[in-house]
């Protein structure tokens, strides 16, 4: 018996750009199409809504996800606004995760948005929560408490075999680790409360294009130049 599976609800007016840049890269002709349906029904849970997790939650939106678990306990406060451009002055005070839901909302009303205000930790309930809501990936934005939150959370996530995805910023450097793999021993990825928009974006711009490799299972080397 055969059955047909319904394809996602993919608008072509947004996506032909994008599918033309993935056909660059596919092997056969369908192969763009189907990387484009499986952003789209990708489950990816972000923790933290700072710089770095809201930049990339801009980007995975505009590529086409659809599902999100976003996890924050901060209020958006106006020393966010410089980096954080997903937030207005309106949003003063406001919980980010209530905001970044939404962003996403209205940028795509049949989006699927999940959301926790509330502290991210490497603890057991934590864990079982995103176990349970069952991600492709799991993006680690978060920098609290510095020098283990990191390392912390990539082994609890490594034990359960869930798939994540790490970066960090500082003020000289950013870092955006391998899929499933975390900070070395030698590598400090403490927070700074100095922060700079463009820093956050570049980050966050190489985070997300790694992330679309990673979900669409397409090689997409693209090399930045200072010419």
């Amino acid at each position: 018996m055969l059955i047909e599976i319904g394809t996602p609800q993919i608008d072509p007016r947004h996506n032909r750009r994008q599918l033309d840049f993935f056909r660059a890269f596919a092997q056969y002709p369908d192969r763009a199409m189907l990387a484009q349906e499986k952003l789209h029904s990708s489950r990816i849970a972000i923790l933290g809504l700072g710089g770095t997790g809201t930049e990339f939650l801009r980007l995975m939106v505009a590529a086409g996800v659809h599902h999100f678990l976003l996890v924050d306990h901060d209020r958006v406060e106006q020393s966010n606004l410089n980096r954080q451009t997903i937030y207005t002055p309106d949003d003063v005070g406001k919980a980010k995760v209530a905001v970044a839901r939404r962003y996403v909302e209205e940028r795509c009303t049949s989006a699927r948005c999940e959301t926790e205000h509330a502290t991210v930790d490497a603890g057991e309930r934590f864990v079982e929560r995103l176990c349970s809501y069952a991600p492709d990936l799991v993006f680690i934005a978060v920098d609290e408490p510095p020098e283990t939150i990191v390392r912390d959370l990539t082994s609890a996530l490594s034990e359960v075999d869930l798939p994540f995805l790490s970066a960090s910023v500082g003020i000289r450097r950013g870092f955006v680790f391998a899929p499933n793999s975390g900070p070395g021993p030698h590598v400090s990825v403490c927070g700074t409360s100095a922060s700079l928009g463009t820093t956050n974006a570049m980050v966050s711009a190489r985070a997300s294009h790694v992330a679309i490799q990673f979900l669409t299972g397409l090689e997409m080397p693209f090399e930045l130049v200072d010419a």
